[in-house]
């Protein structure tokens, strides 16, 4: 499994303890959510915070999505709205895009 910690920056607002976070990308060619955790307890616990599923082409972001915390309204999202991006890979490995889904 693969584990990339991110932090969410001091004052974002509509984020409890503006904790870290991580996501995973299973070990697998199968078609697996990708997941993101949250901890406020400075890496002690964590807690599942959402699980996206590719909805363009379904093949599943993999290796290692990025997360991103907007510290001020974008595009139509406001602050705090969590974003995480990665490619999308078939399990064969012979296309790739890049995909970005929001949490807000």
């Amino acid at each position: 499994m693969q584990l990339q910690a991110q932090h969410g920056g001091a004052g974002l607002p509509g984020i409890a303890g503006n904790g870290a976070f991580s996501s995973i990308t299973p070990p697998t060619t199968d078609i697996q959510p990708s997941r993101s955790i949250k901890s406020t307890t400075g890496g002690a616990r964590w807690s599942e915070y959402s699980r996206v599923q590719s909805t363009v082409n379904r093949w599943g972001l993999r290796y290692q999505p990025v997360l991103y915390a907007l510290a001020k309204g974008f595009g139509g999202y406001p602050a705090a709205t969590i974003l995480i991006s990665g490619p999308s890979v078939p399990s064969h490995s012979s296309e790739a895009y890049i995909e970005v889904y929001a949490k807000y």
